[in-house]
């Protein structure tokens, strides 16, 4: 993996944005209720996105699970960074735990077409976004803990992890990308 780091960015906006496919990505353990992927619809920063381990109006805890948001979004993995639309059962994704960076393989993908909401955020005069669906357990991990997309507005910080490098094929290049 190249190098990363996180940081705190700020959200400057969130808005409804279409429908269309949204993948869930199912593993064969069972998560914190923190425990995140990096997931981002531009590469120069992906969201950290938690587990589905917590209870909702309509939903019970799904500890197995993340909703990883659009399918055309990146997702880091060992290797680098691969489209969520590419994964297929026995792929690793990079975890994120209070204690460490780990890898787990993916035991099953879930894909349905849902509504979505765009937020993005800057930090550092970097602009970042990330494609979710709009439902009551979506969330994101913030400076203090988990918020759900109901607890977030413009203003509110969220935690983005950032790469150093664009890529090709989920290939780090030197060259120039960017991508709004």
């Amino acid at each position: 993996m190249n190098s990363t780091k996180t940081i705190t960015a700020t959200i400057t906006s969130i808005r409804k944005f279409y429908s269309g496919k949204r993948l869930l990505l199912d593993f064969m353990e069972e998560f914190d209720a923190t425990d995140s992927i990096f997931v981002g619809n531009t590469m120069n920063g992906l969201f950290l996105i938690p587990s589905e381990n917590r209870q909702s109006i309509n939903y019970l805890p799904r500890k197995f699970r993340f909703n990883a948001g659009a399918i055309h979004q990146y997702v880091a993995s060992p290797s680098g960074v691969k489209y969520l639309d590419e994964l297929i059962p026995g792929d690793e994704i990079i975890i994120s735990t209070q204690a460490q960076l780990k890898t787990a393989p993916v035991a099953r993908t879930k894909c349905e077409i849902r509504d979505f909401v765009k937020i993005e955020a800057i930090a550092d005069n970097n602009t970042f976004s990330v494609i979710l669906q709009d439902g009551d357990t979506t969330a994101l991990l913030t400076p203090q803990g988990l918020k759900y997309l109901a607890e977030l507005n413009p203003g509110t910080p969220v935690l983005v992890r950032l790469y150093d490098h664009a890529t090709h094929l989920g290939n780090p290049i030197d060259e120039f990308c960017e991508e709004k």
